[in-house]
């Protein structure tokens, strides 16, 4: 327990300091959980994860560490979930090359959503991705990184001047509409 609560302090300092050195920790500490670690129950809220829910749910009212500090429990509450609920959302932007670190190598679905939902918020650095980049994307088994994946290659996409590579991409898609969209 204080092994886990020291990560998520030292972690904390640095974000609180406006250290970008917060993205390089917490892409390493997103990146040690595959879906068998978080599974259901973290959906839920109820684990021990302390760095993970900090780093995921900081601003989420309904995320609650417990008192003694061994886990977080879900509430559901009237107040509006923010759109940004993450932690230190100014360094996320500043870095988003952490986040698609996370989109390429996460083996692990929250992390993934967690992912894509917040560099959607940087639409000057998805529109300066390679294409090998969105090849990434789209070959990732996580709906959501192909649904991003797939709308980036849309805006990008000219028949006139068909990409093969991206139309490839595309035909092998998790996202069904980008198979269709493909053939």
């Amino acid at each position: 327990r204080y092994l886990r609560r020291r990560v998520w302090r030292t972690m904390r300092r640095a974000g609180e300091l406006g250290d970008l050195d917060y993205v390089k920790l917490a892409v390493g500490v997103l990146l040690a959980f595959k879906d068998d670690d978080v599974g259901e129950g973290a959906a839920r809220g109820w684990n021990g994860y302390w760095s993970f829910n900090w780093i995921l749910h900081a601003h989420n009212p309904e995320y609650k560490a417990s008192p003694n500090g061994t886990v977080f429990r879900t509430q559901r509450t009237r107040v509006p979930i923010p759109a940004r609920e993450e932690a230190f959302p100014a360094l996320w932007d500043q870095r988003p090359e952490g986040l698609m670190h996370l989109l390429a190598e996460s083996d692990c679905r929250l992390v993934a959503e967690f992912a894509a939902k917040i560099i959607r918020a940087n639409p000057t650095f998805l529109s300066q991705l390679e294409d090998d980049d969105l090849l990434v994307l789209l070959s990732r088994p996580y709906l959501a990184v192909a649904e991003l994946g797939f709308e980036l290659a849309q805006k990008r996409y000219d028949r006139d001047r068909p990409n093969l590579a991206l139309l490839v991409g595309l035909a092998q898609c998790a996202h069904p509409p980008a198979r269709t969209q493909a053939f």
